[in-house]
Parts: structure tokens; sequence; C-alpha cells
């Protein structure tokens, strides 16, 4: 039914603007509705929802959920009757888009047929009482706003999808929080009403207790200047290189990502203390050490809680973001001695770098651990060679003079000299494999990467690879 091109857009958007991932099915003729797969983050956990797109009798959305009592549309459930309208109406219009977009795809792609089916989209989401301008309210999903198309776009109908799953999940709580649950309604009472907050109710299961657990956004944690210093990109040179800006998924996407202080109160122990957990984003996994979690009090709440956290949190985050500056500092002063690195991992503090010793081609590669300029980097040395012999093509060198008060042009200054002195002793203690075809480092880390790509295309492809003439 939908327009790939349309739809991969919409995928695009919401992703930038909701912390999730998608995937997409277009169907055929046997199953003639489109697919999408969303894993969006809820409390610790996923929450997996699938969207169907039906081409007719006319075109539709449907929408299933991992939660069996989540029902948004049902009369006398968890939303009054203007919110329950305003989502019924999000998902005719975003039908209506879709098909629109279909047919305009199917007239020629032309700019006319692309105005003709944005004026239809426009037209369908009138008649349903959807603007399509402006943008909807920011979901509990850690994300934010709705989409450029408002409600009628995907990024809007999944931001009123997720407030409802959160007005539900309120509601079961306040179920279940009566006169014995006094301190669950103590911490319902302190939450924010802003959307980012995220609620779930656990039933009890055999052996395990029911648990109400608290989702929030640490949204006073500054992690502005992070940005700057953690994308990780092959190729993004600190002196300068060309190369893309790596970037993970979702609110991931954007600077350091979204950190969370999620909880989990027992519904049989009152006073038991909550199980505790911070959610860092994927990607900060790069750059952030472990932080300990403060201790708990029995005479706080989740919200007084918050604000500990944080700040340690802070204090960690300001650390790495030191640590980051100083890896980079000492990677530029690396690159005036020994060159353009081939390959350079920002986040990770680690670079490659290409060697020539008596027409001998090499590579050292530099890797700054977590405790840099403290802890001195580690040093690889590799013979092209005879890459691929094992031990007997590289060697890993730790002992090497360093201080970390030295300036980053000596410490760069030290490690080219130490490099340059072990490459004589490195090279005469391993016996010469030649790898036909490779003659320097650059040509090494070419071939690799093209044997990889072939490798991912399949076995048909490693196949010709091989059976290719040498």
């Amino acid at each position: 039914m939908a327009s790939g091109a349309e739809l991969e857009r919409q995928l695009g958007a919401l992703r930038s603007q909701i912390e999730c991932t998608t995937s997409y099915d277009a169907g055929g003729k046997k199953v003639p509705e489109s697919r999408v797969s969303l894993r969006i983050p809820w409390c610790s956990r996923s929450l997996s929802w699938q969207l169907l797109l039906t081409p007719f009798p006319r075109p539709a959305v449907d929408v299933v959920f991992d939660d069996e009592s989540f029902q948004p549309l049902l009369l006398g459930g968890s939303l009054g009757d203007a919110e329950r309208s305003r989502l019924r109406a999000a998902l005719n219009a975003f039908g209506s888009s879709m098909g629109a977009a279909a047919a305009g795809a199917a007239a020629g792609a032309t700019p006319a047929a692309g105005a003709a089916a944005a004026a239809a989209a426009a037209s369908a989401a009138t008649a349903v009482g959807v603007s399509v301008s402006g943008g909807s309210g920011g979901s509990g999903g850690g994300g934010g706003g709705g989409g450029s198309g408002g409600d009628s776009s995907l990024s809007g109908l999944v931001s009123l999808l997720l407030a409802g799953y959160s007005a539900h999940q309120r509601a079961r709580l306040a179920g279940v929080s009566g006169p014995g649950h006094a301190r669950l309604q103590f911490e319902l009472s302190t939450l924010p009403t802003s959307d980012g907050v995220q609620l779930m109710y656990i039933a009890p299961r055999e052996g395990e207790p029911g648990k109400a657990i608290v989702s929030v956004p640490l949204d006073s944690l500054d992690t502005s200047k992070v940005a700057p210093h953690s994308r990780a990109a092959s190729g993004d040179a600190p002196s300068g290189g060309g190369g893309g800006e790596g970037g993970g998924v979702g609110a991931a996407a954007r600077g350091a990502g979204v950190f969370r202080m999620s909880a989990a109160f027992r519904l049989t122990d009152a006073n038991a203390p909550p199980d505790l957990h911070l959610q860092t984003p994927p990607a900060a996994a790069a750059w952030l050490p472990p932080v300990p979690l403060p201790p708990w009090s029995s005479h706080m709440c989740l919200m007084e809680y918050v604000p500990l956290l944080v700040g340690k949190l802070q204090g960690a985050v300001d650390g790495a973001v030191v640590i980051m500056a100083a890896k980079h500092a000492f990677f530029v002063a690396l690159s005036k001695v020994l060159g353009q690195q081939l390959e350079y991992n920002k986040a990770g503090g680690a670079a490659m770098y290409s060697l020539q010793y008596e027409q001998q081609p090499l590579i050292l590669h530099v890797e700054c651990g977590p405790g840099f300029p403290s802890e001195q980097p580690l040093l690889t040395l590799t013979n092209v060679r005879t890459y691929g012999a094992g031990p007997d093509g590289y060697k890993a060198y730790c002992g090497f003079p360093w201080s970390p008060r030295w300036p980053p042009h000596e410490m760069a200054a030290r490690i080219f000299n130490y490099a340059q002195g072990e490459c004589g002793a490195f090279l005469r203690t391993r016996t010469a494999v030649a790898v036909p075809g490779v003659a320097d480092a650059s040509t090494l880390l070419a071939q690799l990467k093209l044997e990889a790509e072939r490798a991912a295309q399949g076995p048909a492809a490693a196949a010709a690879v091989a059976a290719a003439p040498k």
C-alpha cells in the first residue's frame, strides 16, 4: 500500500525524534499489507509494536501491541473521549496519507504527481479533522514531539500511542495502589506530569511479586559538551581528514542520547527499597565509565533521589569530556609526526598509522584506555606482510617511557621515537610471509575492507572471490 520511499522517510524522522529501532517489510502479492515493526525502550524493557498498512478495501492502519491490556480505542478505557477521537483521526489520516503517497508513486513520481499526492494527503487529513501542519505533543518514549506532518505523520501517530500507553499504565498503577500501598501512592503523586515519565505495572507471577516500575529522564544532566568528542567514525581524523560521522538510532543519534533512571517498587513490601537502574544510551559505553549509584534512603522519594544521581553522573560526564579532549589533542599531535591515520575511532580513542622501516610496511595501532593520560596508551605493531599469521604477525607494547604530565607533542614524539626503535627488533623476530598483492599498509586495509564487503554479500560472492585468478 505505502510508498516505500515516503515510508522510509517517515521512519527516519521517527527514529530522529523518538528513541526506537524500526524494520520495514513491504509485503508482496500473497501478503499485500506492509508491516512496520517498532521496538521502543520503556521502563528498562522494550515495547514491541507492529503497524499493518493494508491497501484495500481502502487504505487503513492496524496496530498490534504486545500488551493485551492496552486497548486505546475501547470505550471506558484509560483514554478520554477527546484522546480517543484524536487517536482515531490520526490513524485514519496516516493511512490516507500513505495511500495518497503510493498513488502518487504509481502515477509516475513526477513533480505534478507528487503535488497531487500531497494535496490528497492534506485533503484526507482535513476530512477526519486532523491538521497536517505543526507537531504533536512529545511522547514518553524518550523522544520528543511529533513529526513534521502533525498527527497524520508516523511520528505524530506513535507519539499519540505512547501518550495513551503512559496514561493506561498510570491508570493501572492507580488501581493497585490502594490503602495498603501508601508508598506507591506517594511516589505517583510526586511524579511530574511531563511526557518523558514512563510507568509500567508488572502483574505478580508464580514466585515473583507484582511490581510498579517508574522511569524518569535525567533532563537536568548536561551532556552538550560530549557530542563534539564522541562521534566515532572511520576517517573522522583530528587533523582535518574527511569522513562521515557515525551515529546511533533514535535519540542516541542526538548528542549523547537519553539518560534515564528507573525504579522498580515491590507491591508486596511497601518498606522495601526499590530496585534502581541507570539507563544509559548505547553510545555512552564507549566514553562513560561505570557510575555507582548513590545509596537509597527510606526517607526519600524517587524525585528526591534523582538530583543526587544527576550530581554524581554529571561529575562522571564532565570527567569523561576532559579525558576525550585530552585524547583528541594527543591524536592531533600524533598525526603531525606519524602522518594521516588509516582509521580513527574518536569515541573509542584509537587510531591506526602506516609506518615504513627499511622498505618494510607496518601498521601501528594506538589505543588510549579510559584512564588516559594517567594510563599510557597500548601500542601494537603489525607486519603487513605477515598479516594473519597469528602472534607472529604482531606485537603489543605497554612498558615504554610515559608521563601524564608531558604535553601532547612530547607524548607523540616519544611514541614516534619508541616505535621507530622497536621496528627493527620486531621485524627480525618475524618470518616474512608475503601477502599476495599487498605492498603497504593502505593496500592491506583496502583489501581487508573489500574482503569483508564480499563476505557480507553471502557465500556466492565469497566463492566467486576464491575462484578468481590470483
